[in-house]
């Protein structure tokens, strides 16, 4: 009886030394946190250096309806316009698109729920 005694006891002892090396479900919460927010980061310089006004210089005309040159400073400042402008149309569209994900995420029976919370709440 003691030899298994003794087995028993360094399985259990050999287990237990295993399970320290397991990662907790809060540390792995925080650790996808992490990686997403690294991806937005990430997403956001890629969407800066896209709509930089550099890359928009070239659809400013040179001249303008009159046959006007337009200066220099004025096609600068008509670019950066033109990139803020399709940054933040790029910026909702990616919004969109990630709330669109994350509504596909949802479960269907946690969807009819809160369309019924909704229909409830919109009701009185």
């Amino acid at each position: 009886p003691e030899p298994s005694f003794t087995t028993a006891k360094n399985d259990v002892i050999a287990e237990l030394k295993m399970g320290v090396d397991i990662p907790g479900i809060k540390k792995l919460k925080s650790e996808r946190a992490k990686e997403e927010e690294i991806h937005v980061k990430l997403e956001e310089k890629q969407i800066n250096r896209q709509f930089s006004a550099t890359n928009f210089v070239d659809q400013v005309p040179e001249v303008d309806n009159a046959g006007n040159r337009i200066p220099e400073w004025k096609r600068q400042m008509l670019a950066r316009k033109a990139a803020e402008k399709a940054k933040k149309e790029a910026e909702e569209m990616r919004l969109q698109e990630a709330e669109e994900k994350r509504l596909q995420s949802i479960p269907p029976w946690k969807r009819q729920l809160m369309m019924r919370k909704d229909d409830d709440g919109s009701k009185r």
